[in-house]
């Protein structure tokens, strides 16, 4: 829709996907006009003039902008621990993203946001790295369609996992056999009787997987059934306590 021109008989609209070159031209009577037949998701280019009660045409105005549907910010955002310094940031995807922008820093410092991006499809998680134990993180996110980004959700936050301990009276040996079709082993040491947690987690930082049982002084054998586990690269996270480690097997 358009102000009325003074001895403006008629109006023409020209309208074209952004980043085209090739126009579509449509006529009015009015000062409004229902463009039928857009693509979801799309930001178009349009532009208005008139024609005079001298036959003659004004200029067109500059170019304006809309999208057919509106970039909308993603929604549902949480984090996951995966380490002492690494935290997976995951939210719900936006139908009409081609890809997601984070920004995170430490609360408060007034230190410049540091940056990533997801570059495939429906990706909806980034990890990040290199955190500082202890500290709490504030951080954003917001969809790109198409060709520009939309708003950015509310600043969330979340504390980074303190150090943990990485004792001797707690020490994996080995996992076996890996690569693993049907039965993973882990053989590990405690140097007092206890719950030890195992959690599977994917390449992307789900936990897939996810046990605890008892165990007694000394060295100690738990089996983990991963049949069911689509074939690729996990980590298996075993926890004692404050303790963790860490160790990469293979489903083959």
């Amino acid at each position: 829709s358009w102000d009325a021109m003074p001895d403006a008989v008629s109006y023409q609209i020209r309208y074209r996907r952004a980043l085209t070159t090739t126009w579509t031209i449509i006529g009015a009577t009015g000062t409004t006009k229902v463009i039928p037949g857009l693509v979801q998701n799309k930001v178009y280019d349009y532009r208005v003039r008139s024609k005079c009660t001298d036959g003659s045409w004004s200029d067109y105005t500059p170019i304006v902008k809309f999208r057919s549907v509106p970039c909308l910010a993603p929604v549902n955002l949480t984090t996951t621990q995966l380490n002492n310094n690494k935290v997976r940031v995951e939210w719900d995807d936006y139908n009409y993203a081609d890809k997601y922008q984070l920004f995170y820093r430490i609360a408060g410092s007034g230190s410049d946001y540091l940056r990533r991006v997801t570059y495939n499809p429906g990706q909806t998680a980034l990890t990040l790295n290199g955190l500082t134990a202890g500290a709490t993180y504030e951080y954003k996110v917001r969809s790109f369609c198409e060709v520009s980004y939309g708003p950015w959700t509310e600043d969330e936050q979340f504390t980074n996992a303190a150090t943990r301990a990485f004792s001797a009276d707690f020490d994996v040996n080995r996992i076996y056999p890996n690569p693993v079709q049907n039965q993973l082993n882990i053989e590990f040491t405690m140097e007092a009787a206890g719950s030890v947690q195992f959690e599977i987690v994917d390449m992307l930082g789900r936990t897939i997987q996810q046990s605890q049982n008892e165990f007694g002084q000394g060295m100690n054998q738990a089996v983990l059934e991963v049949n069911n586990l689509e074939k690729g690269n996990y980590m298996l996270r075993i926890l004692q306590g404050e303790k963790m480690k860490i160790k990469k097997f293979v489903k083959m």
